[in-house]
């Protein structure tokens, strides 16, 4: 009867992964890095008061200004119908609107 059954395995090469260490290492540390950021980013949480994400830049878009109490369109019925008010008084989502639509070209 033999008198060592254990099973030898051949000697680790550790040649290999000394080389490939760090390049394992440096994409774990991505992954992980990524993984937090997507995860912060589009976990839901209620909006501090100071608004929501950071720009690095500030970011300008030149979006025309209509105000709504402008003379020129004031005293205008909304729809047409003096029931529903003033574009001056009632017409503050008008005026955003027609606002958003000449930026994209459309007149208003």
């Amino acid at each position: 009867m033999p008198k060592d059954l254990r099973v030898k395995w051949p000697p680790l090469q550790f040649d290999v992964l000394k080389r490939w260490l760090p390049l394992i290492i440096s994409v774990a540390v991505l992954l992980i890095a990524a993984l937090a950021l997507q995860i912060d980013w589009s976990w839901k949480r209620k909006l501090s008061p100071r608004g929501g994400r950071y720009f690095f830049h500030r970011v300008e878009l030149a979006v025309p200004s209509f105000r709504q109490a402008d003379e020129k369109w004031s005293d205008d019925p909304l729809g047409g119908v003096e029931a529903n008010g003033t574009l001056g008084g009632e017409g503050c989502a008008v005026a955003a609107a027609a606002m958003v639509f000449k930026f994209y070209g459309i007149d208003t």
